[in-house]
C-alpha cells in the first residue's frame, strides 16, 4: 500500500518516472493488481510509450471489463494515432460503463472537435462540466472548441476560467496567449505567453508561442537568431509552416517577401515575353537577391527555384542585348 500511495503522491506531482518506479514495486508485492496495472498503463501514457501503454490497458480489461478508465487510455492512444472513429467508440464505451467520467468527457469532446463535429462536441462537454462545475480542463477545452469555431471572445472566457479554477494550467496559460494573438490584442497576449513558458520552459510549443510575440518587435535576423534557439534547446526543427509563420511576422522582409517575390515573378514573366532587356536584368538581378533570402531563411528548394528562374532573365536579357533580333523561344510561341 506504501509503494501505491507514494505512486500517487509522484503522479499527482508529474513525477512520472518515479510514479512508474513505484507502481512497479507495488505490482511485484502483489499490491491491488489491477486497479495498480491501471495507474502503470496511465503512467507509462503520460511518458508518451503509447504501444506499451495500450498493452497495459487492454491487460487490464481481460483482467476486468468494467473499468471505463481502461477504454479511456485506449481512446486517447487512438487519438495520438489519429484513428478518431476507434478513439471514439473507445470513450463511449468508457460513459456507457460511467456516465459521470470526466475524462471520457473530455475524451469524447476533444474527438468529436477533431472530427469538426463541434456542436457535437459541445454538447458533450458541457453535460461533464455540468457533473464537475470546478474542472479546469472542462472548461479548457469548451474553450478548445469554441476557438476552433473561430469564436474568440468566447474562447476568452473558457480559458480564463479554467486559470482561475487552476492558476498553474500552463495549457491554458497558452491557449489563452495564443487567442489574444489572434485577436491581435497583443499586448493581452504577452503575459499569458510568458506565464505557460515560466511553468514549463522545456516545452517547446510555449518557447515558440512567445518568440512569436518577440518577432513582432525586432528584425528578420534577431528572428533568425531566435528560431536558431528554440530549434537547439527544444533539439527540435520548426515545421516550415511555423517557420514561415516566424518570418512572415518578422519586419521588414519577412513580411514584404511574401508579396514582392510573386509581384517580381510576374512582371519578370511579362518582361520576357515583351523582350524588355533592360527590365529582364534589373528583374534578374532582383530575383536572384531574393532567392539568397530564400536560400538564408527558408529552404533550399525554393532558393534554388528562385535562382533558377532569375539566372533565366539574365541569360534572356544577356541574349536579347547582343542580339535584338534573336527573340528566344518563349518570345516566339507567344508573339
Amino acid at each position: 500500500m506504501d509503494s501505491i500511495k507514494r505512486g500517487d503522491d509522484e503522479f499527482a506531482k508529474g513525477n512520472w518516472a518515479e510514479a512508474e518506479a513505484a507502481y512497479k514495486r507495488a505490482l511485484e508485492e502483489g499490491t491491488e493488481n489491477t486497479h495498480t496495472l491501471l495507474k502503470l498503463a496511465r503512467t507509462v501514457y503520460e511518458q508518451e510509450r503509447y504501444e506499451e501503454a495500450k498493452d497495459l490497458a487492454l491487460k487490464v480489461l481481460k483482467q476486468d471489463k468494467t473499468l471505463a478508465e481502461a477504454h479511456v487510455i485506449l481512446g486517447r492512444i487512438a487519438i495520438v494515432s489519429k484513428n478518431l472513429k476507434s478513439a471514439e467508440n473507445e470513450f463511449r464505451i468508457a460513459l456507457e460503463m460511467d456516465p459521470k467520467n470526466e475524462q471520457a468527457h473530455i475524451g469524447l469532446g476533444s474527438c468529436l472537435a477533431n472530427l469538426k463535429r463541434y456542436d457535437e462536441a459541445l454538447e458533450i462537454l458541457d453535460k461533464g462540466i455540468s457533473l464537475y462545475k470546478h474542472s479546469p480542463k472542462l472548461s479548457y477545452n469548451i474553450g478548445v472548441v469554441y476557438a476552433r469555431k473561430k469564436e474568440y471572445e468566447t474562447t476568452v472566457d473558457y480559458f480564463i476560467r479554467a486559470l482561475e479554477l487552476s492558476p498553474d494550467y500552463a495549457d491554458a496559460a497558452f491557449a489563452l496567449g495564443f487567442v489574444f494573438r489572434k485577436l491581435k490584442k497583443y499586448p493581452d497576449a504577452r503575459p499569458y505567453a510568458e506565464k505557460a513558458e515560466a511553468l514549463r520552459p522545456d516545452n517547446y510549443r510555449y518557447q515558440f508561442g512567445l518568440r512569436l510575440l518577440d518577432v513582432k518587435e525586432l528584425g528578420i535576423r534577431s528572428a533568425r537568431r531566435l528560431f536558431r534557439e528554440i530549434s537547439e534547446k527544444s533539439g527540435r526543427t520548426l515545421s516550415r509552416k511555423q517557420t514561415s509563420l516566424f518570418f512572415w511576422l518578422a519586419p521588414p522582409l519577412g513580411r514584404l517577401s511574401y508579396v514582392l517575390i510573386p509581384l517580381v515573378l510576374i512582371a519578370s514573366f511579362i518582361a520576357l515575353l515583351m523582350g524588355a532587356p533592360l527590365f529582364m536584368s534589373g528583374f534578374g538581378l532582383f530575383i536572384i537577391w531574393l532567392s539568397f533570402y530564400r536560400f538564408w531563411y527558408h529552404s533550399k528548394s525554393s532558393g534554388w527555384l528562385v535562382l533558377g528562374f532569375g539566372l533565366l532573365m539574365i541569360f534572356y536579357s544577356i541574349v536579347y542585348t547582343l542580339d535584338p533580333h534573336w527573340p528566344g523561344p518563349i518570345y516566339i510561341r507567344f508573339r
